[in-house]
């Protein structure tokens, strides 16, 4: 039978059930066929399956082909690959000897034979596709000198293409590209040298950003002009950076505004350095940044923290009564920047002390909006209990003296000091880096108070504590400033003696041991006492009490001066 099937190789697909595949093509005997199981998304052969092992081969009797039966089904995502394979010898020998030309017949079929193996030879050192390639032609360009080649695959016909660019002129731009590289690394190197010496620098920056003055006269000193860009200006003509750098929120009692740029620094234990910076304007909701509780209490001094969460590594603000470092933090993960006194009773339209007063509207634990203070915008001698005066640029103390001596203090609920001549009050003060408040800073600091009324019940109050009070029209005791029981409750002895002449020597303490005096000496006292109601008010004075005079309707009331920067 002669051979009419042009074809000899055969590729289907498997589904992991099917294991007979049917082939068209002539063989002669089962081993003339090659059984593969091809990978799909590969097209890997491996190697030829083992017959009657893994596969059958039934040659069909009648007519070309046959069918191949698997051992174990191709799956899914394999194929049936069936090639016919002949060995290329010639087997057949002719009888010779008869009428048949024999001879000739296996001359001739030998001579196709060895044509067969002369070409074999030619093909097996010939390019070659897969045997179950998609590609059925392949095309050569005409080779060119120097040029590198590529495939360029269309439909089923691969053509090897000549590149426009010489290898050899890649390689010398490769070794350009090397050389351009290592003067970067050079450049790195010099990069890195310079950041070293920035991160030097930025402690500088940081300061300023803080209002901190170096001690270098000769410096430069950054800061930020009136477009909000940071500046280098001569440290001559500096002014506090960004002051202040927080402030209140206005309307919103229980924020506060921390004013961006900022540029702040924290060296943790390790000596690792974390820099926080921050370019635009944040409100800080104070309550939500408390690190204990859920409310603000009334009366207290709070301290604004910049911390260092080192679980989240990340930055954040914090709220706290503890003057030293908040809650979950310590002296290294935490930067106290600023702060704040809360109102100790509410003040409402109906029981304010004027119409149109300023502190109308703030409940109790509201923020008091000039005694929030910064790092760069602070009294002298610490912040608590205190509140800005703006006009004065000072600090007035919010309460009437308590304690004596390095206690002395604005506290809120404390024991009013009293009964003490006005030089102990004078020392009292100078302790704690403050002054005695003066006749015409009287008058400033208790702006809009109580006019004409004394403390509730006039008389002296029992318990006899600073703050809350109001007086006998029912009306809180408070000055456009904050300023609590300025006017009404007290004498309160103020800056500076008159002298009033006489004779002989005094003790003016009552003691004498820190010197006398000749002649008599008076000191001014201002707002009014409880016996008072109807003289009291911010220009209310008494000007006939000796300065040795010590009465517990009379005390004291601090001024701070501002801190320069």
């Amino acid at each position: 039978m002669s051979v009419t099937n042009s074809t000899n190789k055969t590729l289907q697909d498997g589904d992991g059930v099917t294991v007979a595949f049917d082939f068209s093509f002539k063989i002669f005997k089962e081993t003339d066929l090659r059984v593969y199981k091809i990978t799909k998304e590969t097209g890997e052969t491996g190697d030829p399956l083992v017959l009657n092992t893994d596969y059958t081969v039934t040659i069909n009797k009648v007519g070309d082909g046959g069918t191949v039966t698997f051992t174990v089904a191709p799956t899914v995502d394999e194929q049936a690959g069936i090639y016919r394979v002949i060995d290329i010898t010639q087997p057949a020998n002719i009888p010779v000897d008869t009428e048949y030309v024999e001879k000739t017949i296996e001359n001739a079929l030998d001579r196709a034979c060895m044509i067969d193996q002369q070409l074999q030879e030619q093909v097996d050192r010939a390019v070659k596709t897969p045997t179950f390639s998609n590609i059925t032609d392949v095309i050569f360009d005409t080779p060119q000198d120097g040029k590198a080649t590529y495939w360029e695959v269309e439909d089923n016909v691969a053509t090897l293409k000549n590149c426009e660019t010489n290898p050899d002129d890649l390689v010398e731009e490769v070794d350009s590209i090397r050389d351009d590289c290592e003067d970067l690394k050079d450049d790195c190197s010099d990069l890195k040298d310079k950041c070293e010496g920035i991160k030097g620098e930025i402690s500088d920056l940081v300061n300023a950003a803080l209002g901190v003055i170096p001690e270098e006269e000769d410096l430069t000193y950054w800061a930020r002009n009136d477009e909000g860009d940071l500046v280098n200006m001569p440290l001559k003509s500096f002014e506090a950076y960004n002051t202040p750098f927080i402030t209140n929120a206005g309307a919103e009692h229980q924020k506060v505004i921390i004013k961006g740029p900022v540029f702040a620094l924290l060296e943790l234990q390790d000596l690792t350095k974390k820099y926080y910076i921050q370019k635009n304007n944040v409100t800080l909701d104070v309550v939500s940044a408390l690190d204990t509780g859920s409310a603000l209490t009334a009366g207290k001094d709070y301290y604004i923290y910049l911390c260092w969460d080192s679980v989240n590594e990340v930055f954040e603000w914090k709220v706290s009564l503890n003057s030293t470092y908040p809650a979950d933090y310590d002296e290294y993960t935490s930067r106290k920047l600023g702060g704040f006194h809360t109102l100790c009773v509410g003040v409402t339209a109906a029981n304010a002390p004027q119409a149109d007063h300023p502190a109308a509207g703030y409940d109790a634990g509201d923020i008091i909006p000039n005694s929030v203070w910064a790092y760069n915008f602070k009294a002298n001698g610490g912040n608590a209990g205190k509140a800005y005066v703006d006009v004065l640029r000072k600090w007035c103390f919010i309460y009437n003296n308590s304690g004596t001596g390095s206690l002395t203090g604005s506290v809120y609920g404390a024991t009013r000091t009293h009964t003490r001549t006005y030089h102990d009050f004078v020392e009292d003060l100078f302790t704690v880096s403050s002054e005695m408040i003066g006749q015409d800073e009287f008058s400033v600091c208790m702006d809009m108070s109580n006019y004409k009324t004394a403390v509730a019940g006039a008389a002296q109050p029992s318990p006899d504590t600073t703050g809350g009070h109001s007086d006998t029209a029912g009306k809180r005791m408070i000055s456009k400033y904050f300023i609590e029981e300025g006017c009404g409750l007290q004498w309160q002895f103020t800056k500076g003696l008159i002298g009033g002449g006489g004779s002989g020597w005094s003790a003016p303490d009552g003691s004498g041991n820190k010197g006398q005096q000749y002649g008599s000496a008076y000191v001014v006292l201002a707002g009014g006492r409880w016996a008072d109601g109807g003289y009291t008010g911010p220009r209310c004075r008494f000007f006939n009490s000796a300065s040795s005079a010590s009465y517990a309707s009379d005390g004291g009331r601090g001024l701070s001066c501002h801190v320069e920067f």
